[in-house]
């Protein structure tokens, strides 16, 4: 009997320690137009629980990204995504985050349930060292706080270099954003209860891609600090207003991951005149219209009728006698 109890115990340990490790950390890899397509069902099958999905780089579009997200949707994966980054200017960093946003905004309803991971921003590009650490660290600021604006998730995606010499660290650290590490051993690793360091900063990635194998498909492991144990969301309606979109919002409160689905369109204002003050050889008049839904004002100037002149030579008869 105590033979059988031994056992069992064994067993139940065994299976506790299973959900501890499935719960600390997960297996995923991350995918491109490079990578053509994939049979998610079987990735699925062979362990994948995660994929990043390339959205694309710069302003264009990944040309796998929607068929991507569709497979991996299908096959009851969870995802995020990346931008590789081309902005040698702030301009160009904002030209990406629109990008990104509008991208997103397109997405259907169906996946978006899938989509728990972060957006990241993949800075690795050569030819943008020469603007210099204050520059990138700038841009990276202004597309990850421009995707938690839109209720995403931002992820900064860079290796030990780059993070040690373009990014600034505690920037990332002190505005919260995920952090995606690459880095590669020589050996590919085989235990991951220990989290890895970036170099010898003291930082602690989120998630590290750890090997890029002749295999094709790049090897990440996430780690707890983007794990919810179980997502469930309440819902909230906002409806939509004059100048804004309604939208149903679901919210996980244990890990506050948002998605809004049922969009509805901006009504647009209803404008009726509601005023006019007549115009002046002195001063402007006005038209003032106001939306019968908000009561915003729209106001139209009437300019003043300043600088009249009367040609001696140019007129239209009117039947009436003209004096020079």
């Amino acid at each position: 009997m105590k033979k059988v109890v031994s056992f069992l115990l064994t067993l139940v340990l065994a299976f506790s320690m299973t959900i501890t490790v499935y719960a600390e950390s997960r297996f995923g890899i991350d995918v491109s137009e490079h990578n053509g397509s994939l049979n998610y069902v079987q990735q699925a099958e062979d362990g994948t629980q995660f994929v990043m999905i390339r959205l694309g780089y710069y302003k264009y579009l990944d040309k796998y990204f929607w068929q991507n997200v569709k497979a991996v949707c299908d096959a009851g994966i969870d995802f995020g995504v990346y931008l590789y980054s081309y902005a040698y200017n702030m301009n160009e960093a904002k030209i990406e985050a629109d990008f990104v946003i509008k991208t997103l905004s397109e997405m259907p309803d169906e996946y978006k349930e899938h989509f728990t991971l972060p957006v990241a921003y993949d800075l690795e590009e050569p030819k943008m060292q020469q603007y210099g650490k204050t520059q990138i660290t700038n841009q990276m600021v202004y597309f990850c706080d421009a995707m938690k604006k839109a209720d995403y998730i931002p992820m900064v995606y860079a290796n030990q270099y780059w993070f040690t010499t373009f990014i600034d660290l505690n920037t990332v650290q002190q505005k919260g954003y995920k952090i995606w590490y690459a880095y590669y051993p020589k050996v590919e690793p085989t235990d991951f209860e220990t989290r890895i360091e970036i170099g010898s900063t003291g930082v602690y990635p989120d998630m590290w891609q750890y090997s890029t194998t002749n295999e094709t498909l790049d090897k990440n492991i996430m780690y707890s600090s983007m794990i919810c144990p179980e997502h469930y969301y309440e819902t909230k309606v906002v409806a939509n207003t004059c100048t804004a979109d309604g939208y149903t919002l679901h919210t996980c409160p244990t890990c506050s991951h948002k998605y809004k689905t049922n969009r509805i369109k901006a009504k647009g204002h209803s404008y009726k005149l509601t005023s006019t003050t007549k115009a002046t050889v002195t001063t402007d008049g006005k038209r003032i219209n106001t939306c019968a839904t908000c009561k915003n004002t729209a106001i139209t100037v009437i300019p003043k009728a300043s600088n009249i002149k009367l040609s001696a030579t140019s007129y239209t008869y009117d039947g009436k006698v003209k004096t020079p």
